[in-house]
């Protein structure tokens, strides 16, 4: 099955499955605003234009995004395995969910707001938080940084205060904003990794090793 976007945008509000290509081209857009649209394992998406999650449930099944623009709902897969974002990842709100795999983020990803996550995260790219939280809830779920992870935003609690989740660096983490920043999470930083300290102070109160 194939949709070709070329004159036109796609914007699902009430459930939308979809088990082939969808070709989103420049300057159109792809939109899940609502209710859940299901990409199955053949799903992809080719094309330049815009992937954007604003509400409802985008079910990555096939496991694979290009690129994803998020400033609401919740980015899942109910499947077993990774959800891998190849290229920009872009957020300014929504949540991140799922307990079968990990976030992969292999690209450039850039936070501006807070999002809620309770999937597994590893970025192997470049990640910058210039605003808000990577919110991560208690109960096992780690942040790992593999790549560089820049921390510039004003609230003091990058990664939230539940003290059950875990933050890992084995890559570059650079703060260099103004806040006392608290991982608010136990904090490891192994063999060969880096931490710069260029604004502000680190406090670590749930454990650091």
């Amino acid at each position: 099955a194939t949709i070709d976007l070329n004159g036109g945008n796609l914007v699902t509000t009430n459930g939308f499955t979809h088990n082939g290509t969808i070709n989103i081209g420049a300057g159109r857009r792809f939109n899940t605003a609502g209710s859940t649209t299901a990409l199955q394992s053949a799903g992809t998406f080719t094309g330049t234009g815009q992937i954007l999650l604003s509400g409802g449930t985008l079910d990555v099944l096939s496991g694979n995004l290009p690129r994803l623009d998020m400033s609401g709902g919740d980015l899942t897969r109910n499947t077993a395995g990774d959800i891998t974002i190849a290229g920009a990842f872009n957020v300014s709100g929504g949540t991140v969910s799922g307990s079968g795999g990990n976030l992969v983020t292999p690209g450039t990803t850039t936070i501006s707001n807070t999002v809620g996550v309770s999937r597994n995260w590893i970025n192997s790219g470049n990640l910058t938080l210039s605003g808000g939280q990577i919110s991560l809830v208690s109960g096992g779920v780690t942040y790992t940084n593999t790549g560089s992870t820049l921390i510039t935003t004003g609230v003091s609690t990058p990664w939230g205060a539940n003290g059950g989740a875990a933050v890992v660096n084995s890559g570059l983490m650079e703060f260099n904003g103004s806040a006392e920043y608290n991982p608010g999470n136990p904090f490891t930083n192994l063999a060969g990794a880096t931490i710069d300290l260029n604004g502000g102070n680190l406090v670590t109160t749930n454990g650091f090793t």
